[in-house]
């Protein structure tokens, strides 16, 4: 093949694939290569050589059979489920919508979804707006650890009992604030 220039259409195109791919619960990954004449060795800062995109790839984590009707019982207990994930929001609410967290279709509800970079600018310019907007929240996408923390402190806040899953050390904090944290293995 030829190597061409990224021109404003084909990154529209490449941005249009990945939506397509997100919208489907795919996590996406892009395969480049840069010339080196340094052995090699990638700058551990920028700026960072140029880049040529070889491929854009889906990857998907299929959802547990046993999910759906885990989330089920838990609704028809009483318990409200969220899910907080570093995801892009497209890939996070079909996941969801796969999990039966969200509607299988049509458009979200106002706060039923949330990117992490809105709710830290909601938590610290209109916490009041944020929780009234919790009890709807169902998907917190691109979101940090601080993020879970906040949410759980603002749960708690409002007297509800929280329980929170995590996989990693970053997940810490939230898990040692809520009244009962599960830390389970990845997988």
């Amino acid at each position: 093949g030829e190597v061409m220039p990224a021109d404003e259409d084909y990154k529209a195109g490449i941005i249009q694939v990945i939506q397509q791919m997100a919208d489907q619960g795919n996590r996406t990954m892009a395969v480049a290569y840069a010339e080196s004449s340094d052995n090699g060795a990638f700058p551990a800062e920028e700026p960072y050589p140029a880049l040529t995109l070889l491929a854009i790839t889906g990857i998907q984590d299929p959802i547990r059979v046993e999910v759906p009707d885990a989330v089920a019982s838990c609704r028809k207990a009483g318990i409200q489920v969220r899910m907080v994930t570093g995801d892009n929001k497209n890939t996070a609410v079909a996941i969801a919508r796969k999990c039966g967290l969200l509607r299988s279709n049509g458009e979200c509800e106002e706060g039923e979804v949330m990117e992490g970079a809105e709710f830290r600018k909601m938590a610290a310019e209109n916490p009041e707006r944020l929780q009234a907007l919790i009890p709807k929240l169902r998907v917190l996408a691109r979101s940090s650890p601080t993020d879970k923390l906040v949410l759980v402190a603002c749960l708690m806040d409002e007297g509800d009992i929280v329980a929170v899953t995590g996989d990693g050390t970053n997940d810490a904090p939230a898990l040692k604030l809520a009244d009962v944290g599960f830390a389970m293995k990845s997988g």
